[in-house]
């Protein structure tokens, strides 16, 4: 129930070259991120930014990457960063996890670790219908991730979408549930927490509103009318269980407004998903932040 390919690297096509040198400091993705809440206009060529921006992804159908999701219930591996090292890795989840690859990517390679990524699209970590494709994948892939012995696993999954149906509550106690069992295997469990929902695609609403790009994000606390979050119950159940951490996105997200344009770059490539390019530039912080926690006995 498990296949695999080895990967050259998951950076999307056109952000592998020089990815380094794009990375960012703490210090500068903060200054950037409060510099974002200014910007009102599309940078030029307009027309070629608007165009480049739902191309900016780490790309399913790059053949790179083509077998690290699965639609059923058999898991995929993409191996990737370090594949000589003997220390793994494993980022998991659903289509936010294959969004923060590039940034885990980077990490990895700073740490000399293997990476390990393995995803099922629309499938949350919480409790799902015992027969669906999720709930069968999951399994398999706790069972994946628990022969391999990871030095840590990472999960990263869309928090504004209700597949499960479960309550506030209900989604923290399930959550818990997910990292008591991973935990019994691996040392280091954490959670990277989720982008902020934009109320529309970034590059429909900013051809709308080329001179006031600040329509086009959402305020930090949330936008009325889109699907409630669940970010709040996940960091409850990393609180809930001993020896898990949660990694805050939000600050490279978001100021007082979360701008979907953060310096000279679209930080989204859909409303739901970060681009490439941006996930690519915050392989330093990532890289700070999975240091921290592997470091933490």
């Amino acid at each position: 129930m498990v296949a695999a390919v080895a990967l050259v690297g998951i950076l999307s096509a056109g952000n592998i070259a020089n990815a380094a040198a794009r990375e960012a400091s703490a210090a500068s993705v903060e200054q950037s991120v409060i510099a974002s809440n200014a910007i009102r206009d599309v940078p030029q060529p307009e027309q070629e930014f608007l165009e480049s921006i739902p191309k900016d992804q780490p790309s399913r159908f790059d053949p790179r990457l083509g077998h690290c999701f699965s639609f059923s219930a058999v898991v995929k591996q993409c191996i990737a960063a370090d594949r000589r090292s003997r220390s793994t890795i494993v980022l998991l989840g659903d289509s936010h996890a294959w969004m923060w690859a590039p940034a885990v990517e980077i990490a990895a390679n700073a740490l000399h670790l293997r990476l390990v990524l393995m995803w099922h699209p629309s499938c949350p970590q919480a409790a799902t219908p015992p027969a669906s494709n999720c709930t069968l994948w999951k399994t398999h892939a706790y069972e994946v991730v628990q022969a391999m012995h990871p030095i840590a696993v990472l999960l990263a999954e869309r928090t504004t979408t209700d597949a499960s149906h479960l309550s506030n509550e209900g989604w923290t106690t399930s959550v818990a549930q997910v990292l008591r069992r991973l935990r019994s295997s691996v040392t280091h469990v954490a959670i990277i927490g989720d982008s902020p929902l934009l109320p529309m695609s970034p590059a429909q609403c900013l051809s709308i509103h080329p001179t006031n790009v600040q329509l086009c994000g959402v305020p930090r606390s949330g936008g009325l009318g889109l699907p409630r979050d669940r970010s709040a119950e996940e960091r409850s159940a990393v609180l809930s269980v001993a020896g898990t951490s949660f990694i805050d996105s939000l600050n490279w997200l978001c100021y007082r407004e979360c701008s979907p344009i953060i310096g000279p770059r679209s930080a989204y490539f859909d409303a739901a998903h970060i681009s490439g390019t941006y996930s690519a530039h915050l392989g330093g912080v990532m890289t700070e932040q999975i240091s921290k926690i592997l470091d933490e006995k």
